[in-house]
């Protein structure tokens, strides 16, 4: 159910990862699988104008395959198999959570938050120390 997914977190996933593929930014890549596997949440219905005939009405996030194989133009067929293959595991792990956010990218998002804090500790640590040393000169 797309609907308990949560979407911003996702796309930004999708962002970033086709990024880290392509080795540069590319919005349109980026808004193309976001709305091949995310368009149902955010378009509810609105028809969405000439959009090449890829989804049919009530969207296309319940076939990974299918775009997956849109993909295949982008990021070439491996690459795409493989994104499709996490980012659907990962929606599927959403659907369970009752935040909508899959566990993998909280887990991943607690640990950068901890490495930033130990670095600040750190760089607060070191400023310290200098102010002593200085202090004692």
């Amino acid at each position: 159910d797309i609907h308990k997914i949560n979407v911003p977190v996702l796309s930004q996933w999708i962002e970033q990862k086709i990024e880290s593929i392509l080795g540069f930014e590319d919005e349109i890549v980026a808004s193309t699988a976001i709305n091949l596997f995310l368009e149902d949440s955010h378009h509810h219905g609105s028809g969405g104008g000439g959009g090449g005939g890829s989804t049919t009405a009530g969207g296309n996030c319940n076939d990974p395959r299918r775009a997956q194989l849109d993909l295949v133009g982008f990021l070439q067929e491996e690459p795409a198999a493989k994104f499709a293959e996490e980012l659907w595991t990962l929606m599927v792990d959403a659907e369970s959570q009752e935040n909508g956010i899959p566990r993998k990218l909280l887990e991943a998002k607690k640990r950068e938050l901890q490495a930033q804090k130990e670095q600040e500790e750190r760089q607060r640590k070191e400023q310290q120390q200098r102010q002593q040393q200085q202090e004692h000169r």
